[in-house]
């Protein structure tokens, strides 16, 4: 048998269903909260893992799907890096310490601060 063979006999054998994702998709988890990321989308997102690591679900990703993460991901994961420190900049409450006061990258208090 091929390899394509292979693979197609062992999806049928395990009877699960098969999800399709599109490059776009899998770069708007790595892009992060370019619009509104809800708490059901990120529930959804683990359920779906589960399924696929329970053997639940089957996930294919044609050779175009591997090629255009290859061709794109550095730069959305730049773009994503940028999204979260603008958060962060704006003052997200995961940006502060558990006593309200402002960290810079390397955890020190601000100058000034006690």
């Amino acid at each position: 048998m091929s390899a394509v063979a292979d693979v197609a006999a062992s999806i049928v054998a395990a009877g699960a269903p098969l999800l399709f994702i599109d490059t776009c998709s899998l770069l708007d988890i790595v892009r992060g909260q370019r619009d509104a990321f809800t708490r059901d989308q990120a529930t959804a997102a683990v359920t779906i893992i589960d399924l696929i690591e329970a053997g639940k679900l089957s996930l294919v990703l044609p050779e175009q799907i591997t090629n255009e993460m290859a061709d794109n991901f550095q730069g959305v994961q730049k773009d994503g890096t940028k999204s979260i420190r603008a958060l962060n900049d704006r003052g997200a409450p995961d940006a502060r310490n558990h006593d309200g006061v402002r960290r810079n990258r390397a955890g020190d208090r601000p100058p000034g601060a006690r």
